[in-house]
């Protein structure tokens, strides 16, 4: 497939009725995190997880810094 090809909405189209996640992986050299996005704008059904984003929520969440003191939130 010609590169952008995936990304024309006529080509979307065909494919739109189809289920669809689109993963973006951290280490995604291949596809950059720009493209994922570009294609989760043409294909709105489609979900989209970022797995750097994933990660970075978990080391926010386990970070003490973070966490709600004792007693609830502030």
């Amino acid at each position: 497939m010609p590169e952008g090809e995936l990304l024309r909405p006529e080509n979307i189209a065909k494919i739109r009725h189809i289920p669809a996640v689109i993963v973006q992986g951290r280490y995604d050299m291949v596809c950059p995190i720009t493209t994922a996005y570009e294609l989760t704008k043409l294909w709105p059904e489609a979900k989209f997880v970022s797995l750097s984003l994933l990660l970075s929520l978990f080391r926010l969440r386990a970070d003490p810094a973070f966490r709600a003191p004792a007693g609830g939130h502030p």
